[in-house]
């Protein structure tokens, strides 16, 4: 089932089905939450490429924005 037909969010094993499904390689890393690049800097060693944080902000209108920058 495509995710766009589902009325709720995906779950993590339907996200992961449908990476599949479109033959999309993609690596699992479980790992504590980290909260700060401090904290993220225990995880990522160990992961080469671009490491981000991740913000959602809200403006006063209500509007949401997710912002992505790199560390």
């Amino acid at each position: 089932m495509p995710l766009s037909d589902l009325s709720s969010p995906a779950t993590p094993d339907e996200m992961l089905a449908f990476l599949a499904e479109l033959a999309i390689p993609f690596e699992i890393l479980r790992h504590e939450a980290a909260f700060t690049v401090e904290q993220s800097k225990l995880v990522t060693g160990a992961i080469a490429g671009a490491h981000t944080k991740n913000l959602f902000v809200k403006d006063k209108k209500g509007r949401m924005f997710l912002v992505v920058a790199e560390h």
